[in-house]
């Protein structure tokens, strides 16, 4: 077999070596440029990528501060509102001696009040069900006043005193409870430690428990509407 060498022969300032020099370098210099744009391309989309999760990081830091600070607010309010309603719900009244009247019992506690009036903070920052569960506690409290009269208007001071505390006793235990729930949601929403309203038998979330039972039952008994607003 005869092997010819085509490179023999061929002067080095020939066309053809110096069209092929000339191909190479542009295949090299295309190669090159291609694999830096690829590289500019990935250093850029990992670029972007940990802008955006440090953006992210950013913006959940803040809303998760956002959500703590307002939290921190309406926990204290909604607990204090239902420990009132429990000093309620557990309202034994007390005996009213007054000179020509039929002694008579009155309660012990006001009926309790609710404002948001004066909170501070991004309401946004709070998950939406947890913000309705709580905008919508003052209406319930409307709602239960309402009933509460409808419910003792027949009644007789003095001989129906103590179904008239019952009933304000059954009724006001809902709207307490969701409160409590709405509080210890919130509570756990933002890391911090357990509330004492539901820490044992006696606490206020046990007492408007009990009354809550009592309620159910009456209200059983007298083939009447139980409505679940907890």
């Amino acid at each position: 077999m005869i092997l010819i060498n085509l490179a023999q022969g061929i002067p080095s300032s020939s066309p053809y070596l110096v069209g092929i020099s000339a191909l190479t370098g542009v295949i090299i210099t295309l190669l090159f440029n291609a694999w830096e744009s690829k590289r500019r391309r990935k250093n850029e989309l990992e670029d972007a990528s940990i802008k955006r999760r440090n953006e992210f990081e950013d913006a959940k830091r803040i809303q998760d501060s956002d959500l703590c600070f307002i939290s921190t607010q309406l926990i204290f309010i909604l607990e204090e509102f239902a420990q009132r309603c429990a000093d309620v719900a557990g309202d034994p009244g007390e005996l009213e001696n007054r000179e020509g009247e039929q002694p008579r019992y009155v309660p012990l506690h006001d009926f309790p009040t609710l404002s948001f009036n004066g909170i501070e903070g991004n309401w946004k920052s709070l998950p939406p069900l947890l913000m309705f569960m709580t905008l919508e506690i003052p209406t319930i409290l409307r709602d239960v006043h309402q009933q509460i009269v409808q419910e003792t208007e027949h009644l007789f001071p003095g001989t129906d005193d103590h179904n008239y505390l019952r009933i304000r006793s059954g009724n006001i235990t809902p709207v307490g409870l969701r409160a409590a729930a709405v509080a210890r949601r919130l509570r756990r929403k933002c890391g911090f430690f357990d509330s004492p309203l539901s820490s044992d038998h006696w606490s206020a979330v046990g007492v408007m428990q009990r009354a809550r039972k009592l309620a159910v039952r009456t209200k059983i008994k007298n083939n009447q509407e139980i409505i679940s607003i907890e």
